[in-house]
């Protein structure tokens, strides 16, 4: 029974059980029920196709071991972003029309529109696009000052975008090193030892013909100087 409950408890047997719940259901009450997010359920049998795949694991053992460093990456983004989205608003606001309650700003036309940047939190959403170089294009910085503060938020964010892939870039790569030599140890220990002495003895090696010709040089420059003589 014990091995029975462990069998059941398996998270990919209960997603497994989830995927064919609704169409037993269906037929035991003979009705047609409801049971879309069962349905829904189905798609995470997708992750059985990762169940052997290394990357996942690693993937997730880098964002782990580099949590600490994206923490305050992500803080020092965070007070970029609020201190970029006081400025646009500040820029952009404009002035109240009380006939047409509204903040109007000018556009590059000369003319009155509503301004949408109506709030800094709102702002924000402009600078989290502008930053992620997604641009949907729903807000847009008319005036002067607001496309120059605009162009020294592009800038910046390039920067400031770089600092957490190099982060995470430098993690992958040591934690994927340390991966392939695990994995060849689990596969050939033996042939894995057997090179791994090698290249020591090979080191060795060059190592004792360094300090042998160190040791010869000076006595064979001796030698030719008192022929010389």
């Amino acid at each position: 029974l014990d091995k029975t409950a462990v069998f059941i408890l398996r998270p990919m047997n209960i997603i497994d059980l989830i995927a064919i719940l609704p169409f037993y259901l269906e037929n035991a009450t003979g009705e047609s029920i409801n049971l879309t997010s069962l349905r829904i359920g189905r798609l995470i049998r997708l992750v059985k196709l990762f169940r052997e795949n290394r990357m996942i694991p690693l993937l997730a053992n880098v964002m782990y071991l580099a949590a600490d460093m994206l923490s305050q990456v992500f803080m020092l983004l965070l007070v970029f972003v609020l201190i970029a989205a006081c400025f646009i608003y500040v820029c952009e606001e404009g002035v109240y029309d009380s006939d047409r309650e509204k903040f109007l700003r000018e556009n590059v036309f000369g003319e009155k529109e509503p301004t949408p940047f109506t709030s800094v939190y709102i702002s924000m959403w402009w600078v989290i696009q502008t930053f992620t170089t997604v641009g949907y294009g729903d807000m847009a910085p008319s005036t002067p000052q607001g496309r120059a503060t605009g162009c020294i938020i592009m800038i910046c964010s390039l920067v400031l975008f770089a600092i957490p892939i190099t982060v995470v870039t430098n993690v992958f790569l040591r934690e994927y090193e340390r991966d392939e030599e695990r994995r060849k140890m689990e596969e050939s220990p033996e042939s894995y030892h057997d090179s791994s002495d090698a290249s020591s003895s090979v080191n060795n090696d060059n190592s004792n013909k360094t300090s042998v010709t160190h040791k010869i040089d000076p006595w064979e420059n001796r030698r030719v100087e008192s022929k010389a003589k």
